[in-house]
This record gives C-alpha cells, structure tokens and sequence, in this order.
C-alpha cells in the first residue's frame, strides 16, 4: 500500500479526497480568494499526510511483521532473559551475542501438520530509547494522518461531498487566506 501512495501522486489525494484545482474552479459559490486559500489549504494539508505516511512506512517497511504479531498477541521475550544465564536453549543459540540492548525476542512458532513439526523462528527488535522514540513517532503520525482521513470522509458524507478540505491545519494559513475561509469553516 506504501509503495502505491508514493508511486502514484494522485492516489493518496484521491484516498483522503482533496480536491483538485479543477474541481475547486468548477465549485460553485466560492470566491476567486476562496477558492486559492482552498487550494493552499489542500495542498498543506497533503504535504503534512505525506510526512506522516513517509514516518509510518519507515517503521512498517522495517518491522511490519513484528507489528502484525503483536496484533495477534504472539509472543515476545525480554532480549536478556535470551542472552543472561540460564539462557533459554535454542533461542539463546539463535540469538547474536553482540546485540545492542535493550531488545525484545519475538517468537512465531509454525506446526506443519503433515510433517509433525514444530518451527519456532527467533528475532529481534531493538528497543532503544531512540527505537522506542521512532515507534512512537511512527504511531503518532499514523494516529495524525488516520484523523485528517476520517474526518475528511466524514465530513464529506455529512455533507454530501465527493471532496473535502479538512480544517486541521487552517493555522498553517496566511491572515488572508484565514479570513477569506472564515465563512466556510464557522467556529
């Protein structure tokens, strides 16, 4: 899903439903101020969801399948409960002993049925006080451009829209571009 936003400029436009510059033209009721502050608006509002899904890719491209487990309540293990004695047999022997710490073990254990065979597959995630830092980065900028979509969605079937412009970044705005869209976004 990434790879598609950023492959196609105008897919995540059309996903969070930002009108072009042709469909702001073609509205009917707006001023010439208008329509440039809604445009600009519009294109605030794309920069700063593209920064938050370039945040949320790092941290997917790099641990989506540690993510997903912990979706699916798998199990972790404390890094040091792997590399301390007593160990923990072959998840010690799995682990690299020179590993930065702290880190967690993320085990997924596989059955193959017909074989009658138990796989347990041993990683790790480091968890660094600026790993940490980046995992929440990544979760706020996943919460941030998750707001700006449903509210832009909601919003456009409220009012029976097929486009919207959220008012989540109308601070971001010059005075005049402000004041000429006071009448459209009502405190």
């Amino acid at each position: 899903m990434f790879a598609r936003l950023f492959a196609d400029s105008e897919l995540t436009p059309a996903l969070y439903r930002l009108p072009t510059r042709q469909v702001l033209v073609d509205e009917p009721g707006l001023s010439d101020g208008q329509r440039q502050a809604l445009e600009h608006l519009a294109s605030i509002t794309l920069m700063r969801v593209d920064a938050h899904l370039a945040i949320v890719r790092r941290f997917w491209d790099s641990l989506h399948d540690e993510a997903k487990k912990t979706m699916h309540g798998l199990a972790f293990v404390a890094g040091c409960h792997g590399v301390e004695p007593p160990g923990a047999g072959m998840i010690t022997r799995a682990l690299p002993r020179d590993h930065v710490r702290p880190f967690a073990v993320p085990l997924t254990t596989r059955v193959d049925q017909l074989a009658r065979h138990v796989n347990t597959e041993v990683g790790t995630v480091a968890l660094t006080d600026g790993d940490v830092g980046r995992f929440a980065e990544a979760g706020l900028a996943a919460l941030d451009a998750t707001e700006v979509l449903v509210g832009g969605r909601l919003h456009g079937l409220e009012t029976n829209h097929a486009f919207t412009v959220p008012r989540s970044y109308l601070d971001q705005l010059a005075p005049a571009h402000r004041a000429a869209l006071e009448p459209l976004f009502p405190q």
